[in-house]
């Protein structure tokens, strides 16, 4: 069956330097919607040469891609506008050169059956022949963006093998590293993944891709606040302080094991977001992120994590700092005088954060920042009897 398509593909590519009638019969016949029920109903057989057959085919449906009589429309401004730009993009033109897409009714049978398939084989293929067609033009994935591939790959991606996870949002970082584009769509989607939390995994592999579009450049900071990326994390952050708060002997297997590292990489996303954002600290405050915070600061795993979220929020100026700086403080002096590891980290916290701006040490005065410190070093009184009485019988001793 594959030589057969082999064979059809040789003289449909052949004559669509020609004239574009084959390839219009291929299409009249239902040829594409024949191909993708051909390789949906193969993706079963598991043996190496069905495997290696259909991973054939979906090679010569990507090539397919690339041929056809006349030359698609180039990507206008329009097609291309998003809320931001990376500074420096321009739209790109249109190569055609052989590698630029002609034929959209064979890249629409790659994301049909994308959406459709479920093993890690076909899925991953397809998805490699698909960065495989966005990598030949710089212009394939604007020439194709008007079929909303990946966003609506999205909706799908949670229920799909790790490895078509992970080349999925591999993908998507493309479009950033690569193209040098904003794809609001795209970000919208993953954010709706994350919101879903119905595959930890997923959302750990979605996490991750958000760190590394966000350290591409600081740009990022204000998109992902614009697509709501912010509450989703804030929501993913609330999920954590729940499990840390939990039982595990108890409790909910559903948290395990991906709750742990999700809550790392959402920290560090926040944490990232926050720095020298105003307005991500103004969105983080209205949604509860600091009672949050603080939440993580009680517990020893994420103390330091936690406070360096804090920290974050008392540098970024703007209004609720004052509310952060004295909720350290109430913090600092609520703590009991016994547990001198969380006193010593809060302190370490405020150092930091009055080493950082001239404004940190005048909100530090304004709010009696001078006044909680006594506090706490009169709490600590009679904590050194201990050791003064032993330091007194040494002198003793010796003298």
């Amino acid at each position: 069956m594959v030589e057969m398509f082999v064979s059809m593909f040789c003289f449909l590519k052949d004559s669509a330097a020609v004239s574009p009638t084959l390839l219009d019969d291929f299409r009249t016949c239902q040829g594409y919607i024949f191909l993708s029920e051909f390789l949906l109903k193969t993706e079963k057989d598991t043996d190496l040469e069905s495997s290696e057959a259909v991973r054939n085919l979906v090679l010569l449906v990507a090539s397919l891609t690339f041929c056809g009589h006349t030359e698609l429309p180039p990507p206008t401004a329009a097609v291309t506008s998003s809320l931001y730009q990376l500074p420096g993009f321009t739209t790109p033109v249109p190569e055609n050169r052989g590698s630029t897409v002609r034929n959209i009714q064979a890249f629409q049978v790659l994301q049909s059956v994308l959406l459709k398939c479920g093993s890690a084989g076909l899925g991953g293929t397809i998805l490699d022949s698909i960065s495989t067609i966005y990598h030949g033009d710089n212009a394939n994935y604007f020439l194709l963006q008007n079929q909303h591939t990946l966003s609506q790959a999205a909706e799908k991606i949670a229920s799909k093998p790790s490895i078509v996870q992970e080349k999925y949002f591999q993908t998507i970082e493309f479009l950033v590293h690569h193209l040098q584009y904003i794809p609001t769509k795209e970000l919208i989607a993953v954010s709706l993944i994350l919101k879903s939390k119905k595959n930890l995994e997923c959302c750990v592999l979605a996490v991750q891709s958000l760190i590394s579009i966000l350290k591409f450049d600081p740009i990022f900071k204000d998109v992902f606040r614009e697509v709501g990326m912010v509450e989703v994390l804030v929501c993913c952050l609330s999920l954590y302080t729940d499990y840390l708060s939990t039982d595990i002997n108890t409790s909910q297997t559903v948290y395990q094991p991906s709750m742990v590292p999700l809550g790392e990489l959402v920290i560090i996303t926040l944490t990232e977001l926050l720095t020298t954002s105003v307005h991500n600290a103004g969105v983080f405050r209205e949604l509860g992120g600091t009672t949050l915070t603080g939440e993580l600061v009680t517990h020893p795993e994420t103390r330091e994590s936690g406070l360096g979220m804090l920290q974050q929020l008392i540098i970024s100026a703007g209004p609720g700092g004052e509310e952060d700086m004295t909720g350290l403080m109430e913090l600092l002096n609520n703590t009991t005088k016994t547990n001198l590891s969380l006193r010593t980290s809060i302190l370490k916290c405020l150092v930091g954060c009055l080493k950082e701006s001239h404004r940190c040490r005048t909100v530090f005065r304004r709010i009696g920042g001078f006044v909680y410190i006594m506090s706490a070093l009169i709490s600590l009184e009679g904590s050194l009897d201990t050791r003064d009485n032993l330091e007194v019988n040494i002198w003793k001793g010796t003298s």
